[in-house]
């Protein structure tokens, strides 16, 4: 379990297994972080089911939850794998709690995971507005798709990776990243 205190000295957080009843709450936050970026009804509603984070995607992938000292949870991540490769599916941070290192915390969990069961890499497929994030964390872009919206039939979005090395390297050779767990 990470823990790291957050801007109130009163206040803590806690990394933990996100549990399937949780669905709903976490796709709250998926809409509230997504919508803060400004997107309109029309673009939030054509990523409804991408947003949508159900209880059998839960059981089935890899999911944490940051929560506080009360089990509010304040942001989650989930990853999917094949085996073979590794995908950050989602990462999503509620608009509140932006900017208190809960986003880094939870990438930093899905990277030690993803690198303990052997991933040499994690792929990220990011929202624009999330791609310095993940540059200050140690990603690089590989690539752009095409992810239209109907504001913006130009949109694009940057397709990432972060490369974890070898199962026994350090835990710190991501920038940005918290190099250990306590």
């Amino acid at each position: 379990m990470y823990t790291q205190n957050l801007a109130e000295p009163q206040s803590s957080m806690i990394i933990r297994e996100a549990r399937p009843t949780e669905a709903p709450a976490l796709t709250e936050i998926a809409f509230a972080a997504k919508r803060y970026w400004g997107y309109s009804d029309a673009a939030m509603a054509q990523w409804t089911r991408t947003l949508t984070v159900s209880a059998r995607s839960i059981a089935r992938n890899p999911t944490w939850v940051a929560a506080d000292a009360t089990d509010r949870s304040l942001g989650f991540c989930m990853v999917w794998t094949d085996g073979r490769a590794w995908e950050l599916e989602h990462l999503w941070v509620a608009p509140a709690s932006i900017r208190r290192g809960i986003g880094k915390a939870l990438l930093s969990t899905a990277l030690q995971f993803a690198r303990a069961r052997g991933a040499d890499s994690l792929r990220i497929d990011a929202d624009p507005n999330a791609e310095g994030f993940y540059l200050a964390c140690g990603a690089r872009r590989i690539g752009m798709v095409a992810g239209p919206i109907p504001e913006d039939s130009n949109r694009m979005r940057p397709i990432l990776v972060i490369d974890l090395g070898s199962p026994n390297q350090d835990a710190g050779t991501n920038p940005g990243l918290p190099s250990s767990t306590t």
